[in-house]
């Protein structure tokens, strides 16, 4: 038989994740995620709204749920139902999947200098784009 370790899974996550990250790591961690953890929270609280609404059809209840849409924001008290949990966290994830995309096409522009600019180049390098009537070059 093969003897226990003391220690439960989340010990073990814990130590293994906690050694990696030093406190400004996980400090930044908990800072950028919390706008997901409160989207996911407020999509569960509507979703809740949605399920318990009356009626019998999709429309009646959408018409409800946004009649009353105060009551998402009204408590602090997560559903127990994992359809709405399940729908809160997808939402956070679609939503971190969107930012991460955003950031990820962003341009990389240099601070105060536009965009494109020739700082750099000298009249050799312009030669070959100049054409012979002036008329025609961009002042």
């Amino acid at each position: 038989m093969k003897k226990k370790s003391g220690k439960t899974l989340m010990q073990k996550w814990k130590n293994k994740i906690g050694g990696k990250l030093s406190a400004l790591d996980k400090k930044k961690l908990v800072l950028t995620n919390i706008p997901y953890a409160l989207a996911a929270f407020y999509a569960d609280r509507a979703f809740f709204l949605y399920r318990n609404s009356p009626g019998e059809d999709m429309g009646n209840k959408l018409l409800y749920a946004m009649e009353h849409a105060d009551r998402i924001f009204a408590g602090f008290v997560l559903s127990n139902n994992w359809k709405d949990l399940l729908a809160g966290i997808v939402v956070a994830v679609v939503l971190k999947v969107l930012v991460w995309q955003k950031q990820a096409d962003a341009k990389k522009l240099r601070k105060g200098i536009e965009y494109g600019s020739a700082r750099w180049g000298t009249a050799e390098d312009i030669k070959p784009y100049m054409s012979e009537d002036p008329w025609m070059n961009i002042p």
